[in-house]
């Protein structure tokens, strides 16, 4: 069982099926970022994304997630949580970030 959980809440996934459809460049290289996490942690870590057009009621679940929401809107997302820390908000991070997150909030 993976020691380290993320949940990760993004406003948006598009379907790949749909032809034309702009691809976040953001949303890439977060999936590029937690590739090279999983790669190094390997089963310690596990992570999901849900999305705000997908997954509504898990954004109702956390109250951080709906005071972001009424005060910032989908422009306070992503939001990234380590263990049950929202850790990220309003920001994709990069590898560093994410990684420092990680070392910081994995207790």
């Amino acid at each position: 069982m993976a020691k380290i959980k993320m949940e990760i809440y993004v406003p948006f996934l598009g379907c790949g099926c749909r032809p034309g459809m702009k691809i976040d460049s953001n949303l890439e290289k977060l999936q590029q970022t937690l590739i090279k996490l999983k790669k190094k942690y390997k089963n310690d870590i596990a992570y999901l994304i849900y999305s705000l057009n997908l997954h509504l009621n898990r954004f109702r679940e956390h109250k951080e997630l709906v005071y972001i929401l009424q005060n910032e809107g989908d422009s306070g997302l992503p939001a990234i949580f380590i263990n049950g820390k929202m850790v990220f908000h309003g920001h994709y991070p990069d590898y560093e970030e994410l990684e420092t997150a990680i070392e910081r909030f994995n207790n």
